[in-house]
């Protein structure tokens, strides 16, 4: 599965952003003079994305320009075109944004248009665990489903992380979550061949011939897929009485 990257920069525009551009600039004193005479916290921008000030901020890494906006009343939640709060920008690509917007309370349950919550895009990324830990929260967000029926225990198999998954794997009632297509995160590791992965999903005791929709085992997954070293891993945790059968 694949989620939307965080894009730096771009040209464009709010029509009150001049509050941003000055706490970018380290001039914290302007930037709270304006808003105190009114320029607009909770302004959209003009293009498709309807993002606000606050994630651009996010976007931006801009701790200044966070406290600002919200000390002075900005919807930490507020919602872009697809849904997204500040906090699932901050996912994307800014491990500082996600601690300063978790540490000032922003929602780490809220869905977008694609039911992600936050932890599905950090789950989405490469070498992620510290970012994982702290939107983990109590742990509930692991069983969320997005459009597909998928976990962020589902995409981080996908992308083979262990440590992640290790994280991930102590909420139990998430672990044998089937997508739409019925597969589990085991599945899905056998399929994209991550040993690492399917290694850690069998070790916490994933239900190894769990079938999907049409049938197949996570076994059948990796022989069709060419994954040798996955297709060992998963007949030796087989009982041997059934693959007699």
């Amino acid at each position: 599965m694949r989620l939307q990257r965080c894009r730096h920069g771009g040209t464009r525009r709010f029509r009150s952003d001049t509050p941003l551009r000055c706490a970018r600039r380290n001039k914290k004193e302007a930037a709270e003079a304006l808003i105190e005479h009114n320029a607009d916290v909770a302004a959209h921008d003009s293009d498709r994305d309807r993002e606000t000030l606050l994630h651009r901020a996010a976007r931006e890494e801009n701790e200044a320009a966070i406290n600002i906006l919200t000390e002075f009343g900005a919807d930490q939640d507020a919602r872009d075109a697809q849904g997204r709060t500040p906090l699932h920008v901050a996912a994307m690509c800014s491990l500082k944004a996600v601690k300063i917007l978790v540490a000032i309370g922003s929602r780490r349950d809220l869905e977008d248009n694609n039911k992600h919550t936050p932890l599905h895009v950090a789950c989405s990324r490469d070498n992620n665990i510290e970012m994982v830990k702290i939107l983990l929260g109590d742990g509930a967000i692991v069983a969320f489903i997005d459009n597909n029926g998928q976990t962020p225990l589902h995409i981080a198999a996908a992308r083979g992380d262990p440590e992640v998954l290790a994280e991930l794997a102590k909420v139990k009632q998430a672990l044998n979550v089937s997508d739409k297509k019925g597969k589990t995160a085991l599945h899905i590791a056998a399929e994209e061949g991550m040993d690492d992965a399917l290694s850690l999903l069998l070790s916490v005791g994933m239900k190894i011939e769990a079938q999907d929709n049409e049938k197949k085992t996570p076994l059948h997954l990796a022989a069709q897929r060419g994954h040798t070293a996955a297709v060992k891993m998963l007949r030796k945790a087989i009982p041997s009485a059934r693959l007699r059968c």
